[in-house]
């Protein structure tokens, strides 16, 4: 990894989680509101609805996941003519094909809409019609992110946020659920409009069979493994509504408001990392070279998530205390579901690094795997009684597996064994004494006043989380190379480089 690419990682990075930060204050107020506002039994309709359009998502059969890897693979190549070409026909491709869960959605309220809730049937017809604009968008997010426009994105960010929040202040309020319906396709227009007059993308209907077959012949495998990570990621959902019911679910959901906050963070770096990833690997095609791009992110991560888990763990009951105290009940499942964000995470680096090297196939026995330890845990802590607790404890095991497994498969074609395993453990011990310290401190530190208890829990765990900080900073100068890119732009960066047991510090990286 070269100093300007590495000094453009982290500006861009830290621009865009700066302005993602912004934008997650206003969230939290409006998740807040949100829940106020509509209800247990609203929230676990809106949750169930979000995770029948992301499977409608499946009808492109992948092929804007290849994109995601071919365009700007192409353009590290300098062939922009062609990368232009495929993002027209991925265009329409995936607007053609989007046909198909339509039909299936009204088809099904056809023949079972009368025994469906009032608010679930309202819900499958928005998504039947909203789901040719989210594909759209959904592109057209691809695109920017592969051009690496992070300052576009970052605006838009914090655009979509307020006018979430405004639609969740007037619309909601007044209109429960259907006022979040048609607020969600106008914040979507607006976000649209905004892309448009910063990054005036030109798009045409444009067919070529022959790059079609190339782009499905990636694209169908890559869909085939998201839809099996995509079930495994929803299947405790699924389970909860099936037995437990949509209240339960609208409890559930403060874990997924947690998750979300959690996973921003990593979830921009991701998006800045995959298009310079693409970028360095279409250049060399050495998977060594590049091996640096995955070790060096998942260290940084193994002490950043848990630390921001932990901090989670400690603040956000007394926000659901004080504000949607209805919520309070499913604290208990999210401070389990948290521990399982680093290993989500974990996966999520790896498999894109082994799309990067050609090698996605080898990830679906591990995806297979999870899928039917999360089934037998969850049933089985269901049938036992523990409710919520039993399915974030079952979904948060599976998760570990899987993001382990990943993580190895992927090591296996840069590294040797013992480098995998060192790597592995190096992370893994960081991330066990964060989290330790968290249940620990989560379970010792009482005092009558909440809001006092979390200020000494935050004080406390800020103190033993020092020396993994400075730890990492050691192995990574991480933090020297933020100060560098924003306040030194004219020195470089130092260098960052994988070894069998961390991270070593040099001036010149041969990735």
């Amino acid at each position: 990894m070269i100093e300007s690419k590495k000094k453009s990682i982290i500006t861009d990075t830290a621009a865009y989680a700066a302005a993602n930060y912004v934008a997650q204050g206003i969230g939290i107020v409006n998740s807040i509101l949100l829940r106020r506002f509509m209800g247990p039994v609203s929230m676990g309709i809106w949750s169930l609805l979000q995770v029948i359009l992301g499977y409608c998502g499946y009808a492109s059969f992948g092929t804007t996941k290849a994109m995601a890897r071919d365009y700007p693979f192409l353009r590290g190549k300098g062939q922009h003519a062609e990368a232009e070409r495929l993002k027209d026909m991925i265009l329409t491709f995936s607007i053609l094909m989007s046909v198909l869960p339509a039909a299936g959605l009204l088809g099904y309220l056809a023949v079972r809409g009368d025994a469906l809730d009032p608010l679930f049937r309202f819900g499958l017809v928005f998504i039947a019609v909203f789901l040719f604009v989210q594909r759209f968008y959904d592109l057209v997010m691809i695109l920017l992110r592969s051009d690496k426009r992070f300052m576009a994105l970052s605006q838009l960010i914090v655009i979509n946020a307020v006018g979430i929040l405004v639609v969740t202040a007037l619309l909601v309020h007044r209109w429960n659920i259907y006022g979040l319906f048609f607020g969600t396709a106008l914040v979507t227009f607006i976000c649209l409009v905004f892309v448009y007059k910063v990054n005036p993308y030109r798009f045409k209907f444009y067919w070529n069979t022959q790059e079609l077959v190339r782009e499905l012949k990636l694209g169908v495998p890559l869909i085939a493994t998201s839809f099996l990570v995509s079930f495994l990621k929803s299947m405790d959902k699924l389970i909860i509504a099936k037995r437990l019911g949509f209240y339960d679910l609208g409890l559930y959901s403060v874990a997924m408001m947690a998750q979300s906050y959690l996973l921003s963070f990593p979830m921009m770096f991701a998006h800045v990392w995959y298009p310079n990833l693409q970028e360095a690997y279409g250049e060399r095609e050495d998977a060594k070279a590049v091996k640096n791009y995955l070790l060096t992110p998942v260290l940084i991560l193994s002490v950043l998530v848990p630390f921001l888990a932990g901090v989670v763990i400690f603040a956000l009951p007394v926000v659901v205390e004080l504000f949607i105290p209805n919520f309070v009940p499913g604290l208990p499942a999210m401070k389990v579901y948290l521990i399982s964000i680093f290993f989500i995470l974990l996966a999520q680096f790896s498999s894109c690094f082994l799309v990067t090297l050609d090698k996605y196939l080898i990830q679906i026995p591990a995806v297979l795997a999870s899928i039917v330890l999360n089934a037998v845990l969850n049933l089985t802590f269901v049938k036992m009684g523990w409710g919520l607790l039993g399915i974030a404890w079952g979904t948060t095991l599976s998760f570990v597996f899987y993001g382990a497994a990943m993580y190895v498969l992927s090591l296996k074609f840069v590294g040797h064994w013992r480098e995998t395993m060192a790597s592995l453990g190096q992370s893994m011990t960081l991330l066990v004494l964060l989290a330790l310290a968290t249940f620990l401190i989560d379970h010792w530190v009482r005092y009558p006043s909440l809001f006092v208890a979390a200020l000494l829990k935050l004080s406390i765990f800020l103190i033993l989380a020092c020396p993994c900080f400075l730890y990492l900073e050691k192995e990574t100068r991480l933090f020297v190379n933020l100060r560098d890119a924003f306040f030194k732009k004219s020195q470089p960066l130092s260098g960052w480089k994988v070894s069998e047991t961390g991270v070593d510090h040099e001036t010149q990286d041969p990735a």
